[in-house]
């Protein structure tokens, strides 16, 4: 993305299949149809940008941006912006690997993308690329099952499409857990990260 460019008229060019340009001038120019696509980019910029599921991506898209998406739309968001940013999900597994290896073997530094992970004085730490540190508090590594969504299209007697969707479970799949303040509840406890589900 060259600098000095809306991040959310990029998403909103992807989604609509136009160019950057044509969105930014219908923005400028208060379109509501460029206004209101630009809002959905920001919510999936947002939201995907962090690993947000579908059904997730719907909830917070109502309640931080008043967008009333359906659930076929909120999939197809979730799948537009994974599209448009493919780097960006397998950024999350590098992070991800690096973390359980960290966890795994301590006092071992691993990279991912830009930054470092290690485990000791019983924190995970994560280096930002700025220097500054995070730090997991007594992390360990669980196994744990995960529900995929698998949709699959049919085509019946007279060639017309039928999309069937069904949740699997499958694993058990390694994840991180850790000690920190839930956000919710205000309350220290057992946290689980994302792991890709």
């Amino acid at each position: 993305m060259a600098a000095g460019r809306d991040p959310y008229i990029y998403q909103a060019a992807a989604n609509l299949g136009k160019s950057y340009e044509e969105i930014a001038q219908a923005v400028k120019a208060d379109e509501t149809w460029a206004k209101d696509a630009r809002q959905l980019a920001k919510a999936q910029v947002l939201g995907c940008g962090f690993g947000m599921g579908w059904s997730k991506f719907q909830l917070t898209a109502h309640d931080v941006y008043r967008l009333k998406l359906g659930d076929k739309q909120s999939r197809e968001a979730v799948a537009n912006y994974r599209e448009a940013n493919a780097a960006v999900p397998e950024l999350w597994k590098a992070y991800e690997q690096a973390a359980l290896s960290a966890v795994e073997t301590p006092g071992c530094v691993f990279r991912a993308g830009r930054c470092r992970f290690n485990y000791r004085d019983g924190f995970l730490w994560v280096q930002l690329p700025s220097g500054r540190s995070l730090a997991y508090a007594t992390p360990q590594v669980s196994w744990r099952m995960r529900d995929f969504e698998v949709v699959e299209t049919l085509i019946d007697d007279f060639g017309k499409e039928i999309k069937m969707s069904r949740t699997e479970t499958r694993g058990p799949f390694k994840t991180l857990e850790f000690y920190a303040v839930n956000s919710k509840t205000k309350k220290w406890g057992l946290e689980r990260t994302w792991g890709g589900s």
